[in-house]
């Protein structure tokens, strides 16, 4: 099937959307398209797609411009040209995956597992007595070496035959560990080196008596001759960089460029008569291997492709009653006449259904079979604008929102997706003009699954989780970020802001645990990265902090101090501005086009990021921005540039000698309104104090992101109602969800 078989009159009637949301609108809030996350959610609620095949999906559609923080304003959300080829495009993708052509029976592929036995490693006798950093042993294979791993001639090539088809499959290997005299953790990669995937990272626990078997579920793709390559990640360098074969090297390289060839072949000459002849060399420590760490592989194993169904159930979704025969309009009638309401949020008549069902007989009078015609049908159902826009041009400001309408916004808000055949019964039932209808709804809906949306889009949005690592830390600065075990630091950074939000809203916390809490959520790495003991394994879950921790709240997280740094050091500006808008919902105004950045150190002079500060606040024009930031910021400073606590001034590597040592951190300041504190204790209290300053700020960001547009001051009660309700119910997230929803802002144009 191709984009022209998708139905002409489906793209005339989405491009004359377009041109409508540049004028004035009718309401409020206006029509908008749907944002790629709803779209990826959408199809996959309604065809029972795997979460997969969605998040392959959203990676071939244009990103959504965010304003203000969120991607939702409909302003914003217009489809052009590109867009709309782009949704044809993957209108197209999702009818091929949904649907199979060929045998419902049984699978193209059947599930297979293959096993490779470690002991089966085909080594060269050279790669043991020369480099001895493996060791074939009757049970598999030991590996001493943290840079080569099962690479060469221990590498697994058949890749292709393992994986034969792009699908699911469970991967799994049986590993032990042997510590000697070594105390650190031993972690283990399993990659793809052609693609640079890893499949399965983890640390290995099990003891060389009893093996264990580690295993990870996740789509993979068949990719010819690729291989599967083990590394002990973290195992002993067997080599140390040659520095004097790489300045020799690079000379080389340049006179070559230049042109002078033979200087080159001499400078090479002399490198071979020096014996400087490879860019690393024996590492003198690793003489001996008696009390070097050992990891021991027994085998590797992949199965797969997994199905959960065949067909899978996205077919049998479209397909739910036996197929009728090839020309029969009803059965194809059928088909749409299930489909369409839920896919469209709205009553259909028989011309609606009769549009798609015309695109699919003439497929069947081209002589498509039955299955090739129903993908097109659903490509044009998935093009059109009934479902690719969200609200409505009919109708006054603030008039209230017809009952599927309301069903509508409920469902994207909670889910960012369909209403399910609850909400619509209610609302075709006429029930949801009642408040206590809609709390209802509201209550079960934040209890199913597909309230996630809330995490990985409200959440992850408002807390700009995903700009937390936009400045990579300067190894040389803070050298743990480059410990190969320490490369998914950057992910748990984000993961435990999500985690935390997940765990307020799923246990009905309080909305102060944002501020000032004695629990985060922590995996292992994590946990030892704040020096926090007593938690094991890869899983986040729910930690009670010790009671010395600078930890608990948004403030005590490291990913939002590495959003408010460069990497080197700390931005105490970039960090008030965050505290401002994230929490207080205040975006304060944009410096003058003159005002500069904070310079970094000059050589000799030492300051500190705090005094460089100050200096730049007496710079004219500057000071009235910087007192209603400051304060926020260096409360801060106990953070440094990786978010981990500091008693002492650390990163842009100086000398403090002339200074009789680095500066103590000082985190006292004063807020725009004049209060004052002497450190982050003290910080957070003043904070806590601003509970209500920042429930109305939360508030009003569920309230714009529900409903998509910027709140005017007509929404300013709709707000208070909000809060009133949570202050009346708890003080809790969910209440004040609740709240929003119950507001009349939020069930009006």
């Amino acid at each position: 099937m191709n984009e022209s078989h998708v139905d002409e009159p489906s793209r005339l009637t989405v491009a004359t959307v377009e041109p409508a949301q540049h004028n004035t609108p009718l309401v409020r809030t206006a029509a908008r398209r749907l944002t790629r996350t709803e779209y990826c959610n959408c199809v996959r609620d309604l065809l029972h797609l795997s979460s997969d095949f969605c998040e392959e999906l959203s990676r071939i559609l244009p990103p959504d411009p965010q304003i203000e923080g969120f991607d939702k304003r409909a302003e914003s959300l217009m489809l052009e040209r590109a867009q709309l080829d782009a949704y044809i495009s993957a209108a197209l993708q999702i009818a091929d995956h949904a649907i199979i052509s060929g045998d419902t029976q049984n699978p193209p592929v059947p599930t297979q597992r293959v096993r490779f036995e470690f002991e089966d490693t085909p080594v060269h006798p050279y790669e043991v007595t020369m480099r001895p950093w493996a060791e074939l042993v009757p049970e598999g294979l030991i590996l001493m070496s943290g840079s080569v791993g099962t690479r060469r001639s221990l590498r697994r090539d058949d890749f292709n035959k393992m994986v034969p088809v792009t699908g699911r499959y469970a991967v799994r290997i049986r590993a032990a560990v042997d510590q000697r005299s070594s105390n650190e953790r031993i972690l283990l990669r399993l990659w793809r080196p052609e693609i640079g995937t890893t499949l399965l990272e983890t640390f290995v626990d099990a003891p060389l008596e009893t093996p264990k078997t580690y295993e990870v579920v996740l789509p993979l793709e068949t990719a010819g001759a690729d291989g599967l390559v083990a590394i002990f990640v973290n195992g002993t360098n067997f080599g140390q960089a040659n520095l004097l074969h790489m300045e020799m090297n690079a000379e080389v390289e340049r006179l070559l460029s230049e042109g002078k060839a033979q200087e080159a072949a001499r400078l090479r000459a002399q490198m071979r008569a020096e014996g400087v002849i490879a860019s690393s060399r024996p590492n003198p420590l690793t003489t001996t291997t008696a009390a070097l760490p050992r990891l021991f592989l027994d085998w590797v194993e992949i199965e797969g492709p997994l199905y959960e169904s065949w067909p899978p159930q996205s077919h049998q979704t479209i397909f739910a009653s036996p197929q009728g025969d090839v020309a029969d309009r009803e059965y194809v009638h059928s088909i749409f006449r299930r489909l369409l309401p839920v896919a469209w949020r709205r009553s259909v008549d028989v011309q609606d259904i009769d549009e798609v069902v015309t695109v699919v007989e003439r497929e069947l009078d081209a002589g498509e079979p039955l299955t090739e015609a129903v993908k097109v049908g659903l490509a044009t159902m998935l093009t059109s604008p009934s479902f690719l826009f969200l609200g409505t041009t009919h109708g006054e400001s603030f008039s209230t929102l017809e009952e599927l309408e309301l069903a509508e916004r409920l469902s994207f808000f909670l889910w960012s997706s369909l209403p399910d055949e609850q909400l619509l019964s209610a609302a075709r039932a006429g029930l949801l003009g009642s408040t206590d209808e809609l709390t209802v709804q509201t209550l079960r809906m934040l209890e199913d699954n597909r309230s996630e949306a809330l995490v990985m889009d409200f959440a992850r949005q408002w807390l700009k989780v995903d700009e937390f690592d936009r400045f990579p830390p300067d190894v040389e600065v803070y050298p743990a970020f480059d410990r190969p075990e320490n490369a998914s630091l950057q992910e748990d950074f984000k993961k435990e802001a999500l985690e935390f939000f997940r765990e307020v809203l799923r246990s009905d916390q309080p909305i102060a645990d944002f501020l000032n809490c004695r629990w985060t959520m922590l995996n292992e790495r994590l946990a030892e990265y704040y020096g926090i003991p007593d938690v094991s394994g890869p899983v986040f879950r729910r930690v009670v902090l010790p009671a010395e921790s600078p930890r608990g709240g948004l403030l005590g997280m490291a990913g939002l101090h590495r959003w408010g740094s460069d990497g080197n050091r700390t931005r105490p500006v970039h960090r008030g501005v965050y505290v401002l808008d994230v929490l207080f919902n205040e975006r304060p105004q944009l410096p003058p086009p003159d005002a500069g950045e904070l310079e970094a150190n000059v050589v000799g002079e030492n300051l500190t990021v705090r005094e460089r500060l100050a200096a730049h606040r007496d710079v004219e024009g500057c000071a009235e921005c910087h007192i209603q930031i400051d304060g926020y910021g260096l409360a801060l400073e106990n953070f440094n540039a990786v978010g981990q606590w500091r008693e002492v001034q650390d990163g842009e590597t100086r000398n403090w000698s002339a200074r009789g040592g680095a500066p103590s951190i000082d985190a006292s300041g004063t807020l725009h309104d004049g209060r004052k504190y002497s450190d982050y204790s003290e910080f957070k209290q003043l904070l806590l104090a601003d509970e209500d300053r920042f429930i109305r700020a939360l508030a009003e960001k569920l309230l714009a992101y529900s409903t998509g547009r910027r709140l005017e001051s007509e929404d300013a009660e709709s707000v208070s109602s909000a809060v009133n309700y949570a202050n009346q119910n708890g003080r809790t997230l969910r209440a004040l969800i609740t709240g929003i929803v119950r507001s009349k802002s939020f069930q009006s144009r």
